[in-house]
């Protein structure tokens, strides 16, 4: 399938895309923007079946937890943020970084979160306690 201008279009984003990744089981894709949202869509059925608002600031990155039931994303304003899909709500916000969040990212079973900036560092986070 190509998503390309036309009846299978999935983004309309207002604003520039910096990411889209796979749901774990493929069914889904989540998309980032400029426009300060993330969007999730269906793959079977190219909708749109979720909208997270953060705020103004650019979302510049987004993954999956292992499992589909969290999407973190790390933003411009140094933020990162976590997602519940099913209830569509921030649980979490991650302080403590100086820059910009490029790119964010859980460990293989779920419990970790790591994140990188332009300030070539990165940061290892526990998902249960928010902390680095």
């Amino acid at each position: 399938m190509v998503l390309q201008e036309n009846e299978n279009t999935v983004c309309r984003h207002t604003d520039r895309i910096f990411a889209a990744r796979f749901s774990p089981d493929e069914k889904a894709v989540a998309s980032c923007s400029a426009d300060g949202t993330i969007r999730l869509w269906d793959i079977d059925t190219v909708t749109e079946i979720m909208k997270f608002k953060k705020n103004s600031n650019e979302i510049l990155d987004v993954n999956f937890s292992p499992d589909g039931k969290y999407i973190v994303s790390g933003s411009q304003d140094n933020t990162i943020q976590l997602w519940d899909v099913r209830s569509r709500i921030e649980m979490k916000q991650l302080l403590g970084h100086s820059k910009a969040v490029l790119n964010t990212q859980f460990s293989t079973d779920g419990t970790i979160i790591v994140s990188s900036l332009n300030d070539k560092t990165i940061n290892l986070w526990s998902l249960e306690s928010g902390e680095r």
